[in-house]
């Protein structure tokens, strides 16, 4: 029997409560690793640097929040059509190219 058929059963046969503590936690935890990989700049100074007019701090923090944002709408349609079984593989992918 594989690991996620042993989890799948393992939490079918949980009460709601214990399900739903599982799922938020491995939900958080994911979120709490990705967080690292989302504002690498941050720990830097940008003082006196400017592309295009903009000082480049400020470029940076708006192009991650429009990447935010479209990741959030392109996720949204991505993820639902996705097979269940291609989900891991493919955090693990988009993981990776984040951290490159």
């Amino acid at each position: 029997m594989s690991e996620k058929a042993r989890i799948s059963i393992w939490l079918s046969s949980q009460n709601r409560a214990i399900s739903t503590l599982y799922l938020s936690l491995a939900a958080f935890l994911t979120y709490a690793c990705m967080y690292g990989l989302r504002k690498p700049f941050t720990v830097a100074e940008f003082n006196g640097i400017a592309v295009w007019g903009m000082d480049f701090k400020a470029l940076l923090i708006i192009s991650q929040v429009v990447g935010y944002a479209l990741s959030k709408f392109i996720g949204i349609k991505v993820i639902s059509e996705m097979k269940r079984n291609s989900r891991a593989i493919s955090i693990i992918i988009l993981t990776g190219i984040s951290e490159c």
